[in-house]
């Protein structure tokens, strides 16, 4: 989910819409491109899968605590 919300949504849908261009902002240079993007969302979910990771192997013991 992490890196389709940075490609297709961010890169893709409001990166080429005029609906999202706030007037006033558009010297602001806030563009990253879609290598950076790919390289921080994949770092991301690799950090989101280690959390859930942890947090599976707590349940497990404590299930075995518990039963």
């Amino acid at each position: 989910m992490n890196i389709y919300d940075g490609i297709v949504i961010d890169k893709l849908w409001v990166g080429h819409s005029k609906f999202w261009v706030l007037s006033g902002t558009e010297d602001i240079p806030f563009v990253q491109t879609r290598a950076q993007v790919l390289k921080k969302r994949t770092f991301l979910a690799l950090i989101w899968v280690a959390g859930a990771g942890i947090v599976a192997g707590i349940d497990v013991l404590l299930a075995k605590v518990i039963a």
